[in-house]
């Protein structure tokens, strides 16, 4: 008796997948060079787990062309970032010297102010050092200094003491400690605040030390 012979299993070939990671990869990496780091990190990191489970799929995966794109492009975005970066950090630091110039202005203010009341209250003298405005003209000591970023500490205002209110208006009386972009916050006799360049405040300090002023 004949026997039929026997079915053999026919398999479909699975079709090769294309790589999620690889075409996020080249996605983030298109959009690093608008999003900078933010998109960069992700494409590199993307095209990289991309390629070694592409080569380890034996053919399962595709996408090496967009994981290679994703890490190239997330590379120029690499370069984009640190040419922003560089471009960034001079403008920054500026408005941080300026916020800095700014609220050195305000406590020499606050401080001309409280030598105008010691005055008014002890016959036109202003006080023998910025410490006698503590406590009654002023509440706060911590105004008295700044914080010097070049010594990292805090530093005592300038003072030129001896003044009165008969001074000369122009006479210096407070100063700050430090410079900031080669300009120094000066306070004078007639409650007028400015930044100046360092060079003009050396020649006043020496202009009133000759007496000239």
């Amino acid at each position: 008796m004949n026997q039929a012979p026997p079915l053999t299993a026919i398999s479909n070939p699975v079709a090769p997948k294309t790589s999620l990671a690889a075409v996020l990869s080249m996605v983030f990496g298109l959009l690093s060079l608008c999003l900078s780091i933010f998109g960069t990190i992700p494409a590199l990191i993307l095209g990289i787990v991309a390629l070694v489970k592409i080569n380890g799929s034996q053919g399962q995966l595709t996408g090496k062309g967009f994981a290679i794109t994703g890490i190239v492009t997330g590379g120029m975005g690499v370069f984009v970032s640190a040419i922003l970066l560089a471009m960034a950090m001079p403008a920054f630091v500026a408005v941080q010297e300026k916020a800095k110039e700014a609220k050195q202005i305000n406590d020499v203010r606050i401080l001309l102010v409280a030598c105008q009341d010691f005055a008014a209250a002890h016959d036109g003298k202003y006080p023998g050092a910025l410490k006698e405005l503590s406590p009654d003209f002023i509440s706060d000591e911590s105004i008295l200094s700044m914080w010097n970023s070049e010594t990292s500490q805090f530093e005592p205002y300038m003072y030129f003491s001896g003044k009165t209110t008969n001074s000369e208006p122009r006479s210096l009386l407070i100063a700050s400690p430090a410079i900031s972009q080669n300009k120094r916050v000066v306070g004078f006799c007639d409650t007028s605040v400015s930044a100046i360049l360092d060079e003009e405040f050396y020649r006043l300090a020496e202009l009133e030390s000759d007496g000239s002023l």
